[in-house]
């Protein structure tokens, strides 16, 4: 009940514009874009649930690792900074092809205006861009540069940078004083805290290969695996915490939004989209024969309603929107919603249960990348629409379509009222 009463709180506090993936993680939304219709978006559409999987265990874990005791916590080091690569210092050879662009132009220039009083003439001052280079200061900064042909790469570590929605999540695990490389040596790995549910985390996410491999770089994945054989500290998976995040912000929330504001399938999207053409031509069929046959301007008014209906009905479609299922305030079923062997997952709970080689946390990735959603039906069921943000989505474009329907309906109703009959 409390955790119910607490929904609803931050329900009405958020806007009914605000739909992003943090109020989604956060169990902030109501259907059709809740958690649980994100992560079987996931599970079932995108087959990229191990990121929100990963995603909320990391955040699990660091709050369970922040209550440890200290002495506990000290038996994790936190993981060394990540230093960049050196690579060769290219700026002084971009400052000298700079300094022979910016000679060479100069030296053309020269020659255009004098050839265009006189005739072309070789002088000294057509001398070749190297040779004034080489004469140059810039060629001295050049040699000096080649002497120290590597800069000092920058250190990467989260004292320094911080970035994202889970900057502050590690507030108090960064107060943690350093251990030193005595200390270390004093603790085994086996003696760390979370030691066998770390390994497990490393062969299901960061192993090649295996059922649910994070969709990381492989400089990440094996940092990751010769770190946690040294520590469990929850700074470890930071860095992979953000490119999940990242990926999900960018790749799967879009989608899933998109999906989110529509009320019908594919299957009735192209129905209306079908009947609506079929209307429209059936009003300048009307208007057409009542030209031809010399007929009333007045019997031209029977391909009005036609034409309107007929761009009200081809316009919604194309913004997936259904007028009749609109005015009920539902929407209809996804087609993993019709499996009759539904599974309920929950991608948001702390634990991850780990059973078969591939299934992690209740989910068999093997089985459902290969299994067939069932074909959705034109007139299939209906679920209603509870979030207020989804709602406002769909007024607007309700409102959008009117308008733009009853523009384009009336300019070509004008203009077929206003052709004369055939003489």
């Amino acid at each position: 009940m409390e955790k119910t009463s607490n929904n609803r709180k931050d329900l009405e506090a958020r806007k009914p514009t605000d739909l992003s993936l943090t109020a989604i993680l956060g169990d902030q939304t109501c259907p059709p874009c809740s958690l649980k219709e994100f992560q079987d978006y996931l599970v079932y559409k995108e087959h990229s649930a191990e990121n929100l999987q990963f995603y909320n265990w990391v955040l699990s874990y660091e709050r369970r690792f922040s209550r440890l005791a200290d002495e506990q916590q000290n038996k994790a080091p936190r993981p060394p900074p990540r230093r960049a690569v050196a690579t060769p210092s290219l700026r002084g050879r971009s400052d000298s092809q700079s300094s022979r662009r910016t000679t060479a132009s100069s030296s053309l220039s020269t020659v255009v205006e004098n050839n265009s009083t006189t005739e072309l003439k070789t002088t000294s001052n057509d001398a070749s861009p190297d040779l004034s280079f080489q004469n140059s200061d810039m060629a001295e900064k050049e040699r000096t540069r080649g002497e120290q042909p590597f800069v000092a790469p920058p250190i990467i570590g989260n004292a320094t940078v911080t970035r994202g929605r889970g900057a502050n999540q590690l507030d108090t695990l960064n107060e943690q004083e350093p251990t030193t490389a005595e200390e270390v040596a004093q603790f085994e790995p086996e003696d760390q805290p979370f030691r066998a549910e770390i390994d497990r985390v490393i062969s299901a996410f960061f192993l090649p290969g295996a059922p649910a491999e994070l969709n990381v770089t492989g400089a990440i994945q094996k940092r990751i695996r010769d770190e946690a054989k040294k520590t469990t500290h929850p700074a470890l998976f930071e860095e992979a915490k953000q490119h999940v995040f990242t990926t999900m912000q960018k790749s799967s929330f879009p989608e899933f939004s998109k999906l989110a504001a529509s009320n019908i399938n594919h299957e009735k999207k192209v129905f209306w989209l079908c009947i609506g053409a079929t209307d429209f031509m059936l009003g300048l069929m009307v208007y057409l024969l009542c030209i031809l046959l010399k007929a009333g301007r007045g019997w031209r008014c029977f391909g009005i309603p036609f034409t309107w209906f007929g761009c009200m009905q081809f316009y919604s479609a194309t913004k997936d929107l259904c007028f009749q299922v609109y005015g009920r305030a539902a929407r209809q079923l996804y087609p993993w919603e019709l499996l009759s062997d539904d599974k309920s997952f929950n991608l948001g709970t702390a634990d991850i249960d780990f059973g078969d080689t591939n299934t992690i946390g209740g989910i068999n990735y093997k089985s459902i990348k290969q299994s067939l959603l069932p074909k959705s039906k034109v007139f299939e069921k209906e679920k209603v629409i509870e979030d207020p943000a989804i709602k406002a989505i769909q007024r607007k474009r309700w409102l959008e379509t009117y308008i733009v329907a009853t523009t384009v309906a009336a300019c070509v109703i004008a203009a077929c009222l206003a052709v004369p009959n055939r003489p």
